[in-house]
């Protein structure tokens, strides 16, 4: 037999048994390779179980209750939009960055007029504090208009809070029902998982069984 053949046989046969040990080896009854996924089943089980309680707690508030959150949102949004108002905590922080960084562009002119020889080290702070007052200008202006249009459609909402907290309820229901489907599939998935343990253990006791003959 020629070399090369040996070693090819060599070759297949070792590959062969490495092969063999990697292979995964049945456990008896098979309840160690299904007890993983049984746990990784319930696991998931739980999470769709309390993903639902919470959606079910909202499908079960009251009307009121809904009307109340609607309520407190509008609250609070009003309460953030008129910091943001033409005479709101912002728009007097802008006024007041303003007025501190046109003195200093006055005192960086000054120095200028002074100083000629700090001219040029001087010049790129006026023009980087020049731009960004135009930017803060201008910020100021659209934060203003943005919190104008804002505040009306917060009005629109609060007119119709009564209708769109009952879609908000119709909302909640349907996602109960969704979640609740979940807890549904998940408990089929736990239940086929299971089955593994069903059919060894109903094996197991028709083996116990005492023979006819």
């Amino acid at each position: 037999m020629k070399l090369t053949t040996i070693a090819v046989i060599a070759l297949v046969g070792f590959y062969s048994a490495q092969a063999a040990q990697a292979a995964p080896t049945e456990k008896k009854g098979g309840t160690d390779a299904t007890l993983a996924i049984v746990v990784e089943k319930t696991s998931k089980l739980k999470e769709s179980v309390d993903k639902a309680k919470t959606s079910l707690g909202k499908a079960t508030q009251t009307s009121a209750e809904t009307l109340a959150q609607f309520d407190q949102a509008i609250a609070t949004a009003k309460l953030v939009l008129d910091k943001m108002g033409e005479n709101g905590e912002v728009a007097k922080l802008i006024d007041d960055a303003i007025k501190k960084n046109e003195g200093t562009i006055k005192k960086i002119e000054e120095m200028q007029r002074t100083s000629p020889e700090k001219q040029a080290k001087l010049e790129s702070s006026k023009q980087k504090l020049s731009s960004g007052l135009d930017r803060l200008f201008a910020y100021k202006t659209q934060m203003i208009k943005t919190q104008f249009d804002t505040m009306k459609k917060l009005k629109n909402f609060e007119e119709g809070k009564e209708i769109f907290s009952m879609l908000e309820e119709a909302n909640n229901l349907d996602e109960a029902n969704k979640d609740l489907s979940e807890v549904i599939k998940g408990m089929t998935e736990l239940g086929t998982s299971l089955d593994g343990f069903k059919s060894v253990n109903d094996k197991s006791v028709d083996e116990a069984k005492p023979s006819k003959n």
